[in-house]
């Protein structure tokens, strides 16, 4: 059934589509990034980043990585999981699926596994384009302090992170990313299940992204109490990473937090998917 289903979704323009996205866009941020790092080698990245955009081209991909999980990538999970179920209930084809011999319960689980994988590829794409732009422009080394690098010293000057050390924390911040993303889609999964209606899972689930983020951002006594429990909250976390020194507890509470949305969010969409009248 998994391998059926990716055929289905590998045939889908929205999958090429999605991907050739990821694509342009890594390349776009990286060529943009790195030509201003170029201009302007003292400054540090996004988010009070304090590394050398210089020192690496994979300085690069963490940038596109960072610009990227703010938008494009919580939308590009959010169509891969909204989309699949809701498609099948709106085209009929549900209907015909589930009077196989197979259990409800199998067939959302192919869909999430198949959504999941296409949902990494296109995330993945996003570092590894922009940082293979980088190392174009700047090689492969390790990565320095933006004020190492500002005061000209750059050459004997220790590395904040080796080339090892930075690929290692890259895959976990892809990793944590990913996680971030998920959450939200399992809203989506949820909502696709509720509605069978792809635009309004879509947009319901892109409204709580958005509302979240908003309500983080505001001021108050209740707004910061309830913030750690928002989807977005701990979302640059994972910036932590690439600067030695700086504790990890932010990163930790929100894998917390997102698997218990995940967790939540997936749960119900299987509660509601098993109990639903769907074939007649």
């Amino acid at each position: 059934m998994i391998a059926a289903e990716f055929s289905k979704q590998l045939r889908r323009w929205r999958t090429l589509v999605l991907i050739g996205i990821c694509v342009v866009v890594a390349l776009f941020v990286a060529v943009v990034m790195a030509q201003n790092a170029h201009n302007h080698p003292a400054t540090g990245g996004p988010g009070g980043l304090n590394v050398s955009m210089t020192s690496s081209g994979l300085v690069i991909g963490v940038v596109a990585l960072f610009f990227a999980s703010h938008l494009l990538t919580p939308i590009t999970f959010l169509v891969y999981y909204g989309d699949p179920m809701s498609s099948e209930a709106k085209w009929g084809s549900l209907r015909y699926l589930l009077v196989r011999p197979v259990s409800r319960s199998r067939v959302l689980s192919a869909k999430v596994i198949v959504s999941t994988v296409l949902a990494l590829a296109s995330l993945v794409v996003i570092p590894v384009v922009a940082s293979l732009v980088g190392i174009a422009f700047f090689g492969l080394h390790p990565v320095l302090s933006a004020n190492a690098a500002g005061t000209g010293a750059a050459a004997g000057a220790a590395p904040v992170l080796s080339v090892l050390g930075t690929v290692g924390r890259f895959v976990l911040a892809t990793g944590y990313v990913a996680l971030d993303s998920a959450a939200l889609a399992g809203v989506a999964v949820l909502l696709a299940v509720v509605t069978e209606n792809v635009l309004a899972a879509v947009a319901s689930a892109a409204g709580l992204y958005v509302l979240s983020a908003i309500l983080g951002a505001l001021p108050g006594e209740f707004v910061s109490h309830i913030a750690p429990a928002l989807p977005t909250h701990y979302f640059d976390a994972w910036l932590n990473l690439f600067q030695p020194g700086t504790g990890l507890g932010a990163m930790t509470h929100g894998v917390v937090t997102q698997l218990v949305w995940l967790v939540l969010t997936l749960g119900a969409a299987y509660v509601v998917f098993n109990r639903k009248d769907i074939t007649c």
